[in-house]
């Protein structure tokens, strides 16, 4: 699993105030997605829903659209964390 793995803090619960900051958040969470889908490829995992959000759905959204989409891929990534600690300590 991703024992150990912690999500950035910082950049994760603060509102991306420029479209330069978006797009690092945004950069931030790719590599984290990246950790966990290594972790579980499982194409229903809540980081391929995550992951999802911030390539299909990217590119065509406003910028508020973007903000959203990275509360909402936050809240995903959480869960996949919650979710594999679960499952680690069966």
């Amino acid at each position: 699993g991703s024992v150990g793995f912690q999500p950035h803090g910082q950049a994760s619960r603060e509102k991306a105030s420029t479209p330069a900051a978006l797009e690092k958040v945004r950069a931030d969470k790719m590599g984290e997605i990246a950790l966990l889908r290594h972790a579980n490829s499982d194409p229903k995992s809540f980081a391929a829903k995550a992951e999802a959000l911030l390539t299909r759905h990217w590119g065509r959204s406003s910028y508020r659209q973007r903000q959203s989409i990275l509360a909402t891929v936050v809240w995903l990534l959480r869960r996949e964390i919650v979710d594999e600690s679960r499952e680690g300590s069966v």
